[in-house]
């Protein structure tokens, strides 16, 4: 805590993510596919995990505006470390960063 109305903070951990939905939509600006429409939907995507393993960590600032409520901003890093692909020549790893804004109530 630097002072009473000012806090700065890290964290990290690990993650455990669950597919729930795979889709994919194409759609085309130029070009039209052969039944005439721009876009296609794809339900199934061979070959992607239903879960993965990853990390996340990031700085945090708090600063209290009253009393009980303070607003925060958190910048992070999250990513991978199992493939989200199975049964491939290659490896695919998510890798995001990231930022979350928030309020915090002090009861």
């Amino acid at each position: 805590m630097l002072s009473k109305r000012l806090e700065i903070y890290s964290f990290a951990g690990a993650t455990v993510n669950y597919l729930i939905k795979s889709a994919t939509q194409v759609h085309l600006d130029d070009e039209e596919f052969e039944d005439g429409s721009r876009s296609e939907s794809f339900k199934t995507i061979e070959g992607v995990r239903k879960m993965h393993i990853g990390y996340n960590f990031g700085l945090g600032v708090s600063i209290k505006v009253s009393k009980h409520l303070g607003v925060l901003t958190e910048p992070s890093y999250s990513g991978s470390f199992s493939s989200i692909n199975k049964n491939s020549p290659f490896q695919s790893r998510l890798h995001a960063w990231g930022l979350a804004l928030g309020a915090i109530y002090h009861f």
